[in-house]
């Protein structure tokens, strides 16, 4: 019942007890992660927002992810998750799911129609923990600019490198060949394993006061020097993200999530 206490299941099946309900947590415009096989040693996560919810027949309508989710791409373990926030910090909290319709016309209020998943629910809520999750790429309309630091040479973005996408484990940086008329871009010798220094800024048009500043020590990942004919790709992962650092970006991350389906969906 709505208001009443209720037993979480924690990954370790220690038992935490809450007031929140599955009600309450998971109600419509909330957004979510849809996140598959939660239990192995390589979760994955997808973006989402509800659309709708059944609760009596356990039942919630989310938006389709923006890369489409198949029915036959989905594996047993499926799990719907968001952020909840506390006294005692912040807690990602899913229930248990498993997709029962898929819908390419659903119809929202607004007389719209958009891709939508049906998934029907278990009770139960689980504490989770999904610190990789979805790779969030970046368009001209998230406003970020970043200083890296390699081999004691400075370079910005939007001239020797750009910021391809992000998530909480680390970034994807393109790389010119060339710059300033052809001049052979430094940064490409950048090598596997190699360290560097970053400083991200999340930049807000609106107010310069909430502009979200990381910075933070990179490992370079992965280097493909035949991204393209003109550009190379790095993939990178952060190196002792301080805590307060990994919530600004995880709260950048969903936020941008949540504008991008919105603007998709048309609410």
């Amino acid at each position: 019942m709505p208001g009443c206490c209720l037993k979480i299941i924690h990954p370790l099946n220690t038992p935490i007890i809450m007031t929140n309900t599955i009600e309450k947590i998971f109600a419509p415009s909330v957004g979510v992660e849809i996140v598959f096989n939660l239990s192995s040693l390589t979760p994955s996560s997808m973006p989402s927002i509800i659309y709708d919810v059944d609760h009596a027949r356990q039942r919630i309508v989310i938006a389709q992810s923006l890369i489409p989710i198949k029915p036959n791409t989905v594996p047993k373990e499926v799990h719907l998750t968001t952020l909840v926030r506390g006294k005692n910090g912040n807690s990602r909290l899913g229930i248990k799911c498993k997709p029962i319709k898929f819908d390419n016309n659903y119809k929202l209020s607004s007389s719209n129609t958009v891709g939508a998943i049906t998934f029907e629910y278990k009770p139960g809520i689980v504490e989770t923990n999904i610190r990789a999750g979805y790779r969030l790429p970046l368009t001209k309309s998230h406003k970020v600019k970043a200083k890296l630091n390699h081999k004691d040479i400075n370079y910005s973005s939007g001239k020797e490198f750009f910021i391809l996408d992000i998530s909480l484990s680390g970034i994807g940086i393109v790389i010119p060949k060339t710059i300033n008329k052809g001049k052979r871009n430094p940064l490409t010798q950048i090598k596997r394993g190699e360290h560097a220094k970053i400083g991200i800024i999340f930049i807000n048009e609106e107010d310069a006061k909430k502009n979200i500043t990381i910075p933070s020590i990179i490992q370079i990942a992965r280097v493909n020097p035949n991204y393209t004919e003109t550009r190379i790709l790095a993939g990178t992962k952060f190196v002792g993200l301080k805590p307060a650092m990994e919530e600004d970006l995880n709260r950048f991350i969903h936020k941008a999530q949540m504008e991008d389906l919105k603007r998709l969906s048309g609410i």
